[in-house]
C-alpha cells in the first residue's frame, strides 16, 4: 500500500550517442536530451526544471553528472 515503487534504469546506446543538457542563452532554460555521434543532431527528453530534478534523470540513466555535456 504505501511502498515506494522502484525506479526503472534507462537505457540509451552510449556507443551512438552522447548525453548533454541544452541551456539556452537568454532564458537560462536547460533541456535534457541526447546528442547523435555522426550527425550531432541534439534530440531534447525533457525539460529540466531545477539541479534536483537533472540529479533525478542522471539517476535514472545512470550517468554522472561529470559524464554529461552542456550546450549554450
Amino acid at each position: 500500500m504505501f511502498f515506494r515503487k522502484e525506479k526503472e534504469k534507462k537505457d540509451f546506446d552510449r556507443s551512438l550517442m552522447d548525453a548533454a543538457v541544452l541551456t539556452g542563452i537568454c532564458s537560462g532554460e536547460k533541456t535534457f536530451g541526447f546528442i547523435d555521434k555522426r550527425t550531432g543532431k541534439f534530440n531534447s527528453v525533457c525539460l529540466v526544471r531545477s539541479q534536483k530534478e537533472l540529479e533525478e534523470i542522471l539517476e535514472g540513466y545512470g550517468l554522472l553528472e561529470k559524464d554529461v555535456k552542456q550546450i549554450y
